[in-house]
């Protein structure tokens, strides 16, 4: 899921004030994730490699990296997170 989805659904649903917050909580968590790769937990019955954190209605997927990471997919946690990636293997 982009951002910009979830951005624009929390503004149509909850409002600028709300969209805004969320926004700010997320990019400090992204922020986090950075500085400390080791706080998500491993993600290898999905993908080798991957780690996953969860952030209020979102699950973060991401990869370390040599002096960051790379967020692979923030995806909201009703959906089928398992049927997600696999049909990503197939396209």
């Amino acid at each position: 899921m982009q951002i910009e989805s979830i951005l624009e659904y929390s503004y149509r649903n909850f409002g600028l004030n709300q969209a805004i917050k969320y926004k700010t909580n997320l990019e400090y968590c992204f922020q986090l994730l950075a500085d400390n790769p080791d706080m998500g937990r491993k993600s290898d019955e999905l993908r080798q490699k991957y780690f996953r954190h969860k952030h209020e209605s979102h699950i973060i997927f991401y990869r370390k990296r040599q002096s960051d990471i790379f967020i692979v997919a923030i995806i909201h946690d009703k959906m089928d997170i398992e049927n997600i990636f696999s049909i990503s293997d197939k396209v």
